[in-house]
């Protein structure tokens, strides 16, 4: 389960948990599609629209940071829906920065 030290916003929390492999899994080679069916009640814009109100991170540099794709906020905007390897990236980097930004006193 994510475990978040912080109270962030409650419209960008999962309506209920969410189960991910453990990095070790990972390394060994472990399919991430397998864990996507975790993410299917997760609207994937709308926490990455909060998440950028609420750091004021431009779309662009959240893009490139997140995937590697500075386009994929304004394409998911247009409807494009990422593949289950791309939208875990995407919700990893989410749960790693609000967990930074709360050890740095900056959480809600």
């Amino acid at each position: 389960m994510i475990a978040l030290r912080h109270n962030p916003p409650a419209r960008c929390l999962p309506s209920r948990p969410v189960h991910l492999p453990s990095q070790a899994a990972q390394k060994r080679g472990k399919d991430l599609n397998n864990v996507a069916a975790a993410y299917v009640g997760i609207d994937l814009l709308r926490a990455v629209e909060c998440f950028l109100r609420d750091t004021d991170t431009p779309p662009s540099r959240f893009g490139r940071d997140a995937a590697g794709d500075p386009r994929i906020v304004f394409d998911m905007r247009n409807g494009r829906e990422p593949k289950h390897k791309v939208r875990l990236k995407l919700l990893f980097f989410i749960n790693r920065a609000y967990i930074a930004r709360a050890g740095n006193g900056e959480g809600r």
